[in-house]
């Protein structure tokens, strides 16, 4: 990014969101250099903003003048009702306070190297056209937003999780790619409706709390005959089977739906049927390798948020049953005959054209 022809730098806006700065560096800015970055430092920085939750009558469209009128407030009822296919709102927003909690803890960005290979296929699968309009839904340390602008897209990415989206904006700018990433929540998304071309997520989306809240935004935001592409892990795949072994050693907070229901092409076809002109569904895999399966297993319970905070919650024992159950899962799926691991991990692309 700093280099000896020209300075590059990364700031902040008062929406929260980070812009490629620069070629020059302003006088009134002060840089400070971390490793071969630079990056840029206002003298009077802005400040982060996280984008406000809307109320539940606002999140259901009815004015706060209308909620006064009884058959408004009958009418809002039933719209949450609707909405709450699986617990109390209340419930869904503690549940996303601990998934947020779980996605800040270990080392995501490293567990991400994993899925890099899986926005390049869903740009593929979507039919990315140069110049369109890109969001990624819960980009993480911005995979799909990077492959979209590397495509000559517009591209944008949010997260919930602020130390994912500075990853991301690093990385972009030491590409000198020009996206705008911002911390929001996937399931609130901060746009207006029919606002891209194409909306995005790679085993992102399939974490949220309320699926059918999150599937609707997406749509909501997708232009008319835009599409909306949702990379996510099969329930018979490797990760499937991972998810299910953690579930069993540590028990699901009240609410959780596995995510995984959206790896399913019967269930992501209801989630996204909604709104949509078509949907399309293919099965993929990514071939992975770690040093052995007991190396997985350690990885995984330090890094993945997912296994490190089951593992946290288990005494000595389960631990060492729950690190057991992991090497055995990496074991029956390993095709190497050399001691180290190698495996297919199996993950559904789905394509909805919105209607």
């Amino acid at each position: 990014m700093a280099s000896s022809r020209s300075w590059w730098g990364l700031a902040t806006n008062n929406s929260g969101s980070y812009r490629r700065h620069g070629t020059s560096m302003p006088t009134t800015v002060e840089a400070s250099r971390r490793g071969d970055y630079a990056f840029v430092r206002t003298a009077d920085p802005p400040r982060r903003v996280s984008e406000p939750r809307r109320s539940r009558a606002a999140a259901a469209g009815v004015s706060a003048a209308d909620v006064g009128a009884s058959s408004q407030v009958a009418a809002l009822i039933d719209r949450y009702q609707k909405d709450r296919t699986v617990t109390s709102t209340t419930d869904l927003e503690m549940l996303k306070d601990k998934q947020q909690k779980m996605w800040s803890s270990g080392d995501y960005g490293k567990v991400a190297w994993v899925t890099v290979p899986l926005a390049d296929q869903l740009c593929e699968s979507a039919a990315l056209r140069p110049g369109s309009t890109v969001l990624d839904v819960a980009t993480g340390t911005g995979h799909v937003a990077i492959a979209a602008a590397r495509r000559f897209c517009v591209s944008t990415g949010i997260d919930y999780v602020p130390a994912l989206v500075d990853v991301a904006a690093a990385r972009a700018a030491a590409e000198g790619l020009d996206i705008e990433f911002r911390e929001a929540d996937a399931e609130n998304l901060p746009f207006g409706d029919a606002s891209f071309d194409y909306v995005m997520s790679a085993i992102g989306v399939m974490f949220t709390a309320d699926h059918q809240r999150a599937a609707r935004e997406l749509l909501r935001v997708c232009k008319p005959g835009g599409r909306v592409a949702v990379a996510s892990w099969t329930p018979t795949g490797f990760i499937g089977q991972l998810l299910k072994t953690v579930g069993k050693h540590a028990t699901p907070p009240p609410g959780a739906q596995p995510p995984t229901r959206w790896g399913d092409e019967t269930t992501i076809r209801e989630l996204l049927g909604e709104n949509s002109a078509g949907i399309s569904c293919s099965t993929h895999s990514v071939t992975q390798r770690f040093l052995s399966p007991e190396h997985f297993a350690d990885f995984f319970i330090t890094e993945y948020g997912p296994t490190l905070k089951a593992a946290e919650q288990l005494s000595d024992d389960g631990r060492k049953a729950f690190r057991a159950d992991l090497v055995d899962i990496a074991t029956a799926a390993n095709r190497a005959t050399d001691g180290t691991l190698l495996c297919d991990w199996e993950y559904l692309v789905a394509v909805a054209t919105r209607a």
